[in-house]
């Protein structure tokens, strides 16, 4: 499973991409799970003068990379540093954020959905990442009801451990989300965390010193939506 953090408004994009880096690396890591080394990739989302959305991926582990090319401030940034869960499941394919066929829509998704093509139709699932984005394009008014959405996660057949994500629509929302089984034991790496100051706002997997004092971060729980607009 991954790391994702996300900013907008003032904000620092460079301190940004640092945290995503450490976090990478398990150097901000308070959870129990061994996942605290994502080698498997990154990406990024923003919008910045150019208007629409700007995506940029990469195969190389974040830790060694360099930040993506504004055209100015960007109005938000969001970040994703990947460890596949099946091994069979790494490169530029899989990477994220993941897009529509039009382009409009752009997924970054932190767990694992195994059961989640079922939903679908499908017989097998080749990606679940890939099923996530295309169950929430066949349904998004669940992207204005945490509770629908929460419902219908809850309802998956046992094996899917996570369906945290940012969901970009066009370069003006932002939808944050949580979501794990009840009794997960994934509860501690799955919770995320919100910072909210005078102009600016984070969402992040892990908590960081280097952006806000711990103590003002407040977490973002199990069936909780967060819902930015630019």
């Amino acid at each position: 499973m991954c790391r994702m953090i996300a900013a907008r408004g003032d904000f620092d994009p460079d301190a940004i991409f640092r945290a995503c880096q450490l976090m990478s690396c398990g150097y901000t890591a308070e959870h129990e799970t061994q996942g605290k080394f994502h080698p498997d990739g990154w990406g990024a989302m923003w919008a910045d003068a150019r208007g629409g959305p700007q995506t940029h991926r990469s195969i190389t582990h974040v830790q060694d990379d360099q930040a993506p090319k504004y055209q100015g401030r960007p109005r938000f940034l969001a970040l994703h540093a990947r460890q596949a869960t099946l091994k069979e499941k790494a490169g530029l394919r899989f990477t994220h954020p993941l897009t529509s066929d039009a382009a409009s829509h752009h997924l970054m998704h932190n767990g694992y959905l195994p059961t989640l093509h079922k939903r679908l139709g499908l017989e097998v699932s080749d990606f679940d990442s890939e099923d996530y984005l295309a169950f929430l394009l066949a349904n998004k008014y669940l992207l204005n009801d945490s509770a629908a959405l929460t419902k219908e996660m809850d309802a998956l057949e046992d094996g899917s451990r996570g369906g945290n994500m940012f969901f970009l629509q066009g370069a003006d929302r932002l939808t944050t989300y949580v979501w794990h089984p009840v009794g997960s034991p994934f509860t501690d790496f799955l919770t995320m965390w919100r910072w909210v100051g005078p102009n600016a706002e984070i969402i992040s997997s892990e908590r960081h010193i280097d952006l806000a004092p711990l103590d003002e971060w407040r977490p973002v729980t199990r069936g909780e939506m967060v819902t930015w607009q630019f």
